[in-house]
């Protein structure tokens, strides 16, 4: 037999794999579809539309199924799992927080009303865990969320990440990453939803479970089971733009006494920004 080099072996069995796609053959365990690889019938071109059908595995049940894993979708999963329900959160990206962690957005608002803090529970746990973890602002003073009014508390995104991932595996709750519900099983007319369709890397699943929370950033899950939404941008005109945060090294916050707007004339001034805009809502510091 003559022997092959690396490269047409690889080619080999390139065309071996795009032959069994084009084949279609269903191999033990997998998902079967229909509809996939067919051209569209006369119906769904006179339509403009394609039917797409298939068989999709069914997942475990739930007493709980939260879609979206940012603090409202972390602060139902952890307390409800911690009251003793069988939990499972789905999130789209790759870890927990939603716009505080992926959105870089690294401040708590203010939580106290000069006097004392008007905020308890989870919240108060993880902003008291994450400053215990020196995860917070350097050298900050607990009475910033305590007590003093109007004073946002500024973290780090990787230990607040950190935080959510332990208190969520603590309570028990089963997360999957990279997933999405995109269908639901409602009746809209009755109010009850039997089900949701996740999908991730491993294809499609159905849930069921006695109870759905939509904590969404869009409202997606509640939208899908018929609930009326209204669309930022669409149905709210004269919206606020939105703000593309991001992360900055090599501030000396000392020469600025932590004043952040001290900070942001002398970038200006130095030309450090391409586009000369003072509009700036505000500059955090979560590492010395």
């Amino acid at each position: 037999m003559k022997k092959q080099t690396r490269r047409e072996f690889i080619a080999c069995s390139g065309l071996g794999t795009l032959g069994m796609m084009a084949g279609g053959t269903a191999f033990a365990g997998e998902t079967v579809f229909n509809g996939a690889g067919q051209a569209a019938s006369e119906e769904n071109k006179d339509n403009g539309a394609y039917q797409y059908t298939r068989k999709i595995p069914v997942g475990d049940s739930y007493d709980l199924v939260v879609a979206g894993g940012g603090p409202a979708g972390c602060g139902a999963a952890i307390s409800a799992a911690r009251l003793g329900a069988n939990v499972l959160l789905v999130e789209a990206t790759g870890c927990l927080g939603g716009m505080g962690t992926s959105g870089l957005v690294t401040a708590f608002d203010p939580m106290a009303n000069g006097e004392q803090m008007l905020v308890g529970g989870l919240m108060r746990e993880i902003v008291e865990t994450l400053y215990k973890r020196n995860f917070l602002t350097p050298g900050v003073n607990p009475d910033r969320w305590r007590k003093y009014m109007n004073n946002w508390t500024p973290f780090q995104v990787e230990g607040y990440k950190l935080i959510l991932d332990e208190l969520v595996v603590d309570a028990g709750v089963q997360v999957m990453f990279f997933t999405k519900a995109i269908d639901v099983d409602a009746d809209s007319k009755k109010g009850k939803v039997n089900g949701v369709i996740i999908n991730n890397i491993e294809g499609h699943r159905y849930i069921k479970a006695k109870t759905f929370a939509d904590c969404t950033g869009d409202g997606y899950l509640a939208k899908l089971c018929g609930v009326v939404c209204r669309d930022a941008g669409i149905d709210t005109p004269n919206i606020m733009p939105s703000t593309l945060t991001s992360l900055f090294a090599g501030i000396k916050w000392s020469e600025f006494k932590g004043n952040q707007y001290q900070a942001l004339n002398k970038a200006l001034e130095a030309g450090h920004f391409t586009q000369y805009d003072r509009h700036l809502p505000g500059m955090s510091q979560v590492n010395p």
